[in-house]
């Protein structure tokens, strides 16, 4: 079932445990909830779990048809509830069509003060239930419990989730609340075998006493907000950001006198997302988590760029460059240096002669010896180019983003502007994202207010009125002048169109 998100847990009378918090959350978000009741508890007074064929009878009725988006495991209260779930996630994964996304995130039911979780049951989640994972949600006793690691220093992070996913899981999302080695920062360390993700906030807590009793559980309400973003759609890393700036914005609200759980509502404050934090290992493997950058690219000296074009040659350059367009990309792909030195030696000079800004896509040496405007990297670019002798030379620096996650990466090198896209299907390039919309891309515009942006991908004349309306700095083209009968008529609409936007 598109965009629903199915809660497994306890119930509680407590409206703000288990699953009616989850219930909170996916409704804030805009998804749609839906739950399986796997006991009853009483406010840590008595719990008792529902009968296996009641439990069972819920699982048959939600997978009856489509099933789920999400398949959100909380607490379960026995083995033959472990067993009754695993073999509905594997019937369910035999079968075609589109397979539920599942995460566990234990509940706090699941273990005793010390750490610890029924013999029987924990075995069998290990053996059996862990295997069948998209992600498990953890924190620093959980992860000693199911791997037998201790997170002591930041490259137990690292292996600590390697031994998890030894186990079977997809992947593993550790929450950093309660790690010491943190100095006061909530680090959430997310990896999967092939990629870590890490973000950082300030470690908040309810200080409020009035408000304790109807705050639900940190990683509870970071798994069901993580949920609802995936269940609409949103690619797992950005569902990461949106779930991390949802739980940073309910722990602040919480700590105020007229706190109210259900007045939660999607995340739109620049204060409330978390800061990227880089992953990396030196020469003896030892992992460490770096902070922002200390690079600062010189400024555009406009949040406006105006209509940016992006050409793959000189001729094209030249025919945007003679109709009044004063921000250019120069794109070429897949050539060697030596092959388009002197196409972006004569670029430069062109654009001089105009007036104009002129990005070098990717080719950042030559535009560094030839003095270009600025340069304009994608994120597979980021890691392989030199940034601080891009900055150490003076040049402006753009980088492509698809989403929350690649922002705040981008964020993090102050560049000179944002390229956000992309917005709608195109042709221009293949593109391993799909498309963002206008929605997110008015979402993405909020976040960066106060840094220069640019939409890009798939936008005409017809649409370009409804891509200023976010807000967005720039619109960047490319078929919308290559394909057109009379480009100086195009590029006069277009710049019609952002000066109606700006009154």
């Amino acid at each position: 079932m598109k965009n629903t998100v199915c809660s497994l847990t306890y119930s509680d009378v407590n409206m703000f445990e288990g699953v009616h918090s989850d219930i909170q959350t996916v409704i804030a978000l805009g998804a749609t909830p839906c739950h399986v009741n796997s006991a009853i508890h009483v406010q840590d007074v008595l719990m008792e779990g529902v009968s296996d064929k009641i439990f069972s009878a819920q699982l048959d009725s939600i997978f009856a048809k489509d099933a789920p988006a999400v398949l959100k495991i909380g607490f379960l209260a026995s083995r033959e509830q472990v067993q009754l779930v695993c073999k509905k996630i594997q019937d369910q994964k035999a079968q075609q069509g589109d397979n539920a996304f599942v995460l566990y995130t234990p509940s706090k039911l699941d273990f005793d003060v010390e750490g610890r979780q029924e013999a029987s049951i924990h075995e069998l989640i290990k053996t059996h239930l862990l295997p069948l994972l998209d992600l498990l949600i953890v924190n620093a006793k959980e992860v000693f419990s199911f791997s037998g690691h201790m997170l002591i220093t930041p490259q137990s992070l690292s292996e600590s989730t390697q031994a998890l996913l030894s186990k079977g899981c997809k992947s593993v999302l550790i929450c950093g609340g309660d790690l010491d080695f943190m100095d006061g920062r909530c680090v959430d360390y997310y990896a999967d075998g092939t990629r870590t993700i890490a973000l950082s906030s300030a470690r908040l807590n309810v200080l409020n006493v009035l408000n304790v009793l109807n705050v639900a559980s940190k990683k509870a309400i970071l798994g069901s907000a993580l949920a609802s973003a995936l269940a609409l759609e949103y690619v797992l890393e950005d569902a990461f950001v949106i779930a991390k700036a949802y739980l940073n914005r309910y722990l602040k609200d919480a700590n105020k006198e007229n706190f109210c759980a259900y007045s939660r509502a999607w995340p739109d404050l620049k204060e409330d997302f978390p800061t990227w934090v880089n992953v990396e290992c030196d020469i003896d493997d030892e992992l460490t988590l770096m902070g922002a950058s200390n690079l600062d690219f010189p400024s555009c000296q406009t949040l406006n760029l105006g209509l940016y074009a992006v050409m793959d040659s000189l001729f094209w350059l030249e025919k945007v460059l003679k109709c009044g367009v004063k921000t250019v990309q120069l794109r070429i792909k897949d050539k060697k240096p030596e092959q388009v030195e002197e196409q972006i030696k004569q670029a430069i000079i062109l654009a001089r002669s105009f007036d104009a800004r002129l990005f070098i896509n990717d080719y950042w040496q030559l535009a560094i010896k030839h003095g270009a405007y600025g340069v304009h990297l994608g994120q597979q670019d980021i890691d392989s180019a030199d940034l601080r002798l891009i900055s150490d030379a003076g040049l402006r620096l753009g980088l492509s983003t698809h989403g929350y996650a690649e922002i705040l990466r981008a964020q993090q090198f102050n560049p000179s502007y944002i390229a956000l896209g992309h917005v709608f299907a195109t042709q221009t390039k293949d593109m391993p994202s799909a498309p963002q919309g206008l929605t997110r891309l008015k979402q993405y515009v909020d976040l960066l207010s106060g840094t220069p942006t640019v939409a890009i991908g798939g936008i005409n004349l017809v649409r370009a009125p409804a891509v200023y309306q976010t807000g967005v700095g720039s619109v960047a083209v490319v078929s919308a002048i290559t394909g057109a009968s009379d480009i100086a008529d195009v590029v006069q609409q277009f710049k019609q169109m952002q000066r109606s936007s700006l009154c």
